[in-house]
């Protein structure tokens, strides 16, 4: 008999806690950290740097190109986080999020990230990582009861077999 089929009683076990919902969403999240990252390093970097004195000379707000090639090395510093951010977010999907486990590495992980995403205006990333941050923790406290239900049951069991004195 296997898990998926009804017991003697008709009763199907309870599904395991898959956590598809948080992996498939990390994997979002880390899938747009990687596409904005890969549009700022390779898109908007070398345009700033070919058309961006130009057009700051235009509104009267820059008369030096060394300030052009500080904002485009910041906007280039700031596409190599988003990958790093994007890599990291991809392997604690692949690895941390296990079926009715809890690592609070990664709620951690998802707070830093929502966190850096509202310092720097990334409401796209913002939203995404607070879906799977509120979906994570909703599926703790799923994870906690079914183990304390568990827990008791064991406990149930094992004071009805033990022997009264």
């Amino acid at each position: 008999m296997s898990a998926s089929e009804p017991q003697e009683s008709g009763v199907r076990p309870p599904q395991p806690l898959a956590r598809k919902s948080e992996k498939i969403l990390l994997m979002v999240c880390a899938a747009l950290n990687v596409v904005m990252a890969s549009i700022t390093l390779f898109i908007y970097s070398p345009w700033f740097k070919d058309q961006g004195y130009e057009i700051l000379e235009k509104a009267g707000k820059i008369n030096q190109m060394a300030t052009v090639n500080n904002v485009a090395t910041v906007a280039q510093s700031y596409g190599l986080l988003l990958v790093i951010i994007g890599v990291v977010s991809f392997i604690l999907a692949l690895r941390a999020v296990r079926p009715g486990t809890i690592y609070k590495g990664l709620e951690a992980w998802l707070i830093f990230c929502m966190v850096f995403s509202l310092a720097t205006a990334d409401w796209l990333s913002l939203i995404a990582y607070s879906l799977t941050f509120v979906t994570y923790i909703a599926r703790n406290k799923a994870i906690r009861q079914v183990q304390s239900e568990e827990i008791r049951a064991m406990r149930a069991a094992y004071e009805a077999r033990r022997p009264r004195r």
